[in-house]
């Protein structure tokens, strides 16, 4: 009995040991951090990135009217969600989420231009041209600036 436990131990650790090998470490995709921002396509892509930090943030859909509306006398917080009652009373704790989340959305959206603004000049390829560069050069400063 015990030289058959022994065999088991001994052909699972040859199958675990072996797998490396045929595992295919190469990366799914084309793309990858070191050859994301060569063309044109990738840094434009880039760009959209920052729009899309913005529009698929809560910041735009819920959290603005919190921070904004709801503080003043125009709206009032209602429901049970005990972090939107903070803001409306504006007795803001510090381990409130929903406002961890909103300048973390934001935070995100520079970090994401000031990435664009530094890969855009590395970008060779000719179908960027010099003014289209300059333009989302532009927008990633106006978008980092928001």
């Amino acid at each position: 009995m015990t030289k058959y436990i022994l065999l088991y131990f001994i052909a699972i650790s040859f199958v675990f040991t072996r797998c490396h090998d045929a595992l295919d470490l190469s990366p799914v995709s084309e793309e990858t951090s070191k050859i994301a921002y060569k063309k044109a396509s990738q840094i434009e892509a880039a760009l959209i990135g920052v729009y899309d930090t913005y529009g698929s943030s809560e910041y735009y859909v819920w959290d603005r009217i919190n921070l904004q509306d709801v503080r003043s006398d125009n709206h009032y917080a209602g429901g049970d969600d005990a972090q939107t009652i903070e803001m409306d009373m504006l007795t803001i704790s510090p381990t409130n989420s929903r406002l961890r989340d909103h300048w973390g959305a934001l935070y995100n959206a520079i970090l994401k231009a000031n990435l664009v603004l530094e890969r855009v000049q590395e970008v060779t390829d000719p179908a960027l041209t010099e003014e289209r560069r300059e333009q989302i050069m532009g927008e990633a400063y106006f978008l980092r600036a928001h």
